[in-house]
């Protein structure tokens, strides 16, 4: 198999001369950034949809575009023979082990947290979302604007960044298409969504689905304190949903970064 490829069924086959359907295999060329085959459209992808639907009934796949590839990958809901288990059973085991998402265009508001709060904001995050944890796997994603304003102001090690494009939703779509949900059931037990946008709450419903526990952290804009960030249905799909204050200092509106243009030395 060449490298880089997956061999995946894909079409509705041809039928033989006794009537049996046959079903090609396809090399399908894999994502680097998600490591998931990478199918050219929502057509290709339905069909292999289907023909999975078929061969493991358990399993609910649904298309969705990657913002980095720009192809289309599948994303599976379910596992056969492997129930969910409690999250009762999971904690009861000691420290868990925790996958992190964290949005920052929404706990930033869309960067207008100022580098300071932001590093005395990630201190607070960490003492709350990762107190129990034994292992933490932290993926970052935003915006391409945010990721320059924010370079280097993050006091952590080991974080995965996704950079999304500068576009609604942008930094969102990089995060759900950089997670595999049946491999991070395999290793970790919870699931920590750092954001209040709905788009996650099926992420958390998913994740629920394959024995994770799930816990969503947001932010209070110090402009309204008392409004709940958190939308309902990521607030009734999580376990636990938490709201953290930003510390003090003002926050700051978003500038985007420009680059300087040096001055070229002229000749004596």
């Amino acid at each position: 198999m060449p490298h880089g490829y997956s061999s995946t069924p894909l079409g509705s086959g041809r039928r033989s001369h006794s009537g049996a359907r046959k079903t090609a295999r396809h090399f399908v060329p894999l994502c680097p950034q998600t490591g998931l085959p990478r199918y050219r459209d929502r057509h290709q992808a339905r069909d292999a949809a289907r023909l999975l639907a078929r061969q493991a009934p358990a399993i609910t796949a649904k298309p969705f575009g990657c913002p980095d590839c720009h192809g289309v990958h599948l994303q599976e809901f379910g596992e056969p023979g492997r129930p969910g288990q409690s999250r009762e059973l999971r904690l009861s085991r000691g420290k868990t082990r925790s996958y992190v998402l964290v949005d920052l265009e929404n706990v930033t508001f869309g960067g207008r947290v100022s580098r300071t709060q932001l590093r005395a904001l990630w201190h607070e995050f960490a003492s709350v979302a990762l107190e129990d944890s034994a292992e933490a796997h932290i993926v970052v994603g935003t915006s391409r604007r945010t990721a320059q304003r924010y370079a280097g102001a993050l006091p952590a090690r080991d974080v995965k960044w996704v950079i999304g494009p500068d576009a609604p939703d942008g930094a969102d779509h990089a995060l759900l298409s950089a997670i595999d949900l049946r491999r991070v059931a395999r290793r970790y037990d919870e699931l920590v969504i750092a954001s209040g946008d709905h788009i996650f709450s099926d992420l958390a419903r998913a994740a629920r689905h394959h024995g994770l526990s799930v816990r969503a952290i947001t932010t209070r804009d110090p402009r309204e304190p008392h409004r709940n960030r958190m939308s309902a249905a990521l607030r009734t799909a999580a376990h636990l949903a938490t709201s953290l204050a930003v510390p003090s200092g003002a926050a700051q509106p978003a500038t985007p970064t420009h680059k300087v243009a040096r001055p070229r030395p002229q000749a004596a």
